[in-house]
């Protein structure tokens, strides 16, 4: 499985579309956010292994997605096991790069969806 910053150039952006959309399906999940951030008002300390019980639980479409473009195989060639699932996971969460990109992101998505939500009820025209 290669890491995220051994994809260059072209690749890179390939990589980057095809792992968007899962990626934001994690950061968005606060299970997710918390196991791998923390939480300093709670005493919650990040946890890796939480992170990928997180991911097992409740993202494994993502994950699967995620591994198979790490892994350069279409996601429908895709296979693993009870053994190298484990592995595959811990690989990705023990990537510094991804992990800060996904915390990175988690934070900004968090940034921007902040804020009470506003409504329009003035009528319409007629």
């Amino acid at each position: 499985m290669k890491k995220l910053s051994e994809f260059k150039d072209e690749q890179a952006f390939d990589v980057l579309i095809e792992i968007l959309e899962p990626a934001i399906n994690l950061i968005s999940d606060d299970r997710f956010k918390t196991a791998l951030k923390g939480d300093k008002e709670k005493g919650i300390k990040p946890d890796k292994l939480n992170a990928v019980k997180v991911c097992l639980e409740y993202h494994r479409d993502d994950i699967v997605t995620i591994m198979a473009v790490l892994n350069e195989t279409p996601v429908e060639e895709f296979h693993y096991n009870i053994l190298t699932l484990p592995t595959m996971l811990l690989q990705i969460f023990n990537d510094e790069e991804l992990v800060d990109f996904f915390k990175s992101q988690s934070t900004e998505i968090s940034e921007a969806f902040s804020g009470s939500a506003t409504e329009n009820t003035e009528e319409a025209e007629k």
